[in-house]
Parts: C-alpha cells; sequence; structure tokens
C-alpha cells in the first residue's frame, strides 16, 4: 500500500463526486469533463481564491521550500495545507491541497495540474500490517495509507476513473471493482462478482466543505432533518436525482458509516427546507457511479 505523502490536491476541493443525472447525453464525457474543467483552471491568486472560498479571511504566511509555495492553517477542525507546484519562479503549474481531521484520523487530498489532469484521494492514518501479493510486514504499524474512495480524470485525453482503497492491499483485488468511462464516453467496471463486504473497510468519501448552489440526490430516501443532527426530526425523504439548493454549510462535521462530511441546510422545489447530511448529493456533472 503506498504512502500518503504522495497525495496531491486541488482547487475545487468543492467538486464531490457523483453519479450519472436523468437526460444526460449517452457520451458521458460530454457532461464529466466540463466539469472537471473548472478543476484545473488557474486562478490570478491560487492562494487567496481557495482561502476565500472557505471563509478563511487572514491568509497564513508564504513559505517556499524546492521552490514550490506553502501554506498551513486550520479550517474548522482540519488541518489544511495548500501547495502551489511550480516549475520557475513567475509560473504555476498545479496545486496540491490536503485536509486532515486528527481525531477521525482520516485526510483528503485534491490535485489539480493544469495540463488538464486532476484526481482527489483519500486516506487514512492507520495500525495495520500492510499485504500485498508479493510480501507481509511481520507486524502492524501506524502509517498514513491509502483507504477510501479515490477519483482520477484527464480531461485533455478524456477518461475519468474510479476506485477504491483498503488498508489491505490484497484483500482489495477480491472484494473492490473500478469504474471507469474512457474516450468514447462508454462507462465500465473491472468486476461485477466482489463481495464488497469482505472489505476491511467501506468505500467511504470524505468531504471537508460544500460550497451553495445546486446539488443532486445521489440516494433513495435521503432524509432531510430539522436540525443538523441525526437526532433532528424527519421533515421529508428524498428520492434519487432530485434537485435541491444547498443554502449553508453548517460546519459540523459528522463520521456516519465511515463517510466524514458537512452537514448542509437544503431548500427544496416546494419551498421546504432543513438540513441533509452532505455525503448524500453531489453536483451535476461529478463522478460517483
Amino acid at each position: 500500500m503506498k504512502s500518503m505523502k504522495y497525495l496531491i490536491f486541488v482547487i475545487p476541493f468543492f467538486v464531490f463526486c457523483c453519479e450519472s443525472i436523468s437526460g444526460e447525453p449517452e457520451n458521458k464525457l460530454d457532461i464529466l469533463i466540463p466539469k472537471y474543467k473548472e478543476a484545473i483552471t488557474p486562478q490570478e491568486d491560487n492562494f487567496s481564491y481557495i482561502l476565500n472560498r472557505l471563509g478563511i479571511k487572514e491568509k497564513p504566511t508564504v513559505t517556499e521550500v524546492k521552490g514550490n509555495k506553502i501554506i498551513k492553517t486550520k479550517f474548522k477542525s482540519f488541518d489544511l495545507e495548500i501547495k502551489e507546484y511550480r516549475r520557475e519562479p513567475s509560473r504555476a503549474v498545479g496545486l496540491y491541497v490536503n485536509f486532515f481531521h486528527s481525531s477521525l484520523k482520516k485526510g483528503k487530498t485534491f490535485i489539480s495540474y493544469f495540463d488538464g489532469q486532476y484526481s482527489e484521494s483519500n486516506y487514512c492514518y492507520a495500525f495495520s500490517t500492510l499485504y500485498s501479493k508479493d510480501e507481509k510486514l511481520d507486524k502492524p504499524e501506524w502509517g498514513y495509507y491509502e483507504c477510501g474512495r479515490s477519483l482520477e480524470v484527464n480531461t485533455s485525453g478524456r477518461y475519468v476513473s474510479e476506485k477504491c482503497w483498503d488498508t489491505n492491499d490484497y484483500v482489495n483485488d477480491s472484494c473492490r471493482e473500478r469504474t471507469a468511462v474512457d474516450f468514447d464516453g462508454k462507462e465500465w467496471k473491472t468486476r461485477t462478482d466482489l463481495n464488497p463486504s469482505s472489505c476491511p473497510h467501506k468505500c467511504y468519501d470524505l468531504i471537508p466543505y460544500m460550497d451553495t448552489g445546486e446539488y443532486v440526490v445521489r440516494k433513495s430516501n435521503v432524509l432531510v432533518r430539522n436540525s443538523p443532527s441525526r437526532k433532528g426530526q424527519v421533515v421529508v425523504k428524498l428520492e434519487k436525482e432530485s434537485r435541491v439548493a444547498v443554502t449553508e454549510d453548517t460546519g459540523k462535521i459528522e463520521e456516519i458509516d465511515e463517510n466524514v462530511a458537512p452537514w448542509v441546510k437544503v431548500k427544496l422545489r416546494d419551498g421546504k427546507e432543513g438540513y441533509v447530511f452532505g455525503i448524500f448529493l453531489k453536483r451535476p456533472g461529478e463522478f460517483w457511479p
């Protein structure tokens, strides 16, 4: 299993995964690629752009390591690191944005290269014995391991791929499938005879922040509550593919079934309002099969 220290992150950490929406064209890339091109577009000031979207008013001190510019700060309950990759002093070629929740021992990394490549990956700080087909560690050890959902997008080559990692590399082969959409716009899966219940962990995702705007419901029977908590009374149930408007990220982060996300305030088409656990929502045009 690979160490998470090589993972990287991007401007649109607000771009959250998704599945197809009704009425989309047969070639899924016609929707997916335009959406993710937003993620690999450089800004005049990349640091300020991200900090402003997160509501962080004071810009931390910028340090420089091997030509790359870095800032480190706090965002709510997360440690936040933003790195601007540079090949020359005057030109940024990509961004790394990393969130880590120390008490939950989980993190999310977004990487954006301005030549058209984008990725997002989850990782966890775990006590694990790593397996592979070739070797096994003698004893467990603490470390940062890939676990949960990861996504890779190449907007130039027109390719999208999703897979899920676990802290046990060998188990990954027997219980995880990979989904992709390649240049012809057709979706395919690696295997369909797998048993996800045999995995030590679920294929979870971590969403550190959700921007306001239109979202699509990813699952059936998603509960809208009258307060941002599982203890809140149910206002209504939402069906898959329903559209809602997120009007506020409450900042209340929770872990439910291994997923980590904020509770968000939503407004429905009929005018009703309430709160939804953010993992059940996606942006139109994002990939989450």
